[in-house]
Formats: C-alpha cells, structure tokens, sequence
C-alpha cells in the first residue's frame, strides 16, 4: 500500500478498485510447502492474479502430483482403441454402437 492509502497490486503495481478487483494469495502455494501466514500473502489484481496462477502455480503443482504419482508407481490406464483389426476379426459387440 503507498502513503496515501490506495491499495496497490503487488504483481503490477496499478491501483486496486472495483474494477481491477482483488485477489489475496499465497506468494508459495499451500500445496507446495508455503506457509498460511500473512507473510506468505500477496495482494493481486485479477489480472495478475490469473497470471500468476497459470504461468507459476498450475505447472508447479502438476509436476508435484507427477513425481508423486510416480514415486507409487502409478500410470494412466492404456485403453485399447475400438476398431476392426486388419485381420478381419470382428469387433466385440460392447463396442458396436446400436
């Protein structure tokens, strides 16, 4: 906030209103290991906010659920793709749409 008592977006620095609207954050996310502190918020514009949360936060946490995920050794399903074969086989009839 500057001395005469507007608030400031910390990300861009424009003044906070009703239309920028305003976002209080985690400047690391909870998910990561930050803390619920008032040291760890950050005050944000939409804008920036929307910002942050892509570009920072969502790539961040979907490595930590991928590394997690591997650690247990888990993977995506593989499914078998409906369809004839070149061999002629017919297709199993759950797959025939009817």
């Amino acid at each position: 906030m500057l001395p005469h008592g507007a608030p400031h977006c910390e990300g861009c620095g424009i003044e906070i209103n009703a239309r920028t609207g305003i976002i209080h954050e985690h400047g690391i996310s909870a998910g990561l290991g930050g803390e619920l502190t008032l040291e760890n918020e950050r005050v944000h514009s939409k804008t920036c906010a929307g910002i942050k949360t892509e570009t920072e936060d969502k790539p961040h946490m979907a490595k930590a659920d991928r590394v997690i995920k591997r650690s247990y050794g888990l993977r995506k399903r593989c499914r078998i793709i409906p369809g004839r074969k070149f061999d002629e086989t017919p297709v199993p009839p759950r797959w025939v749409e009817e």
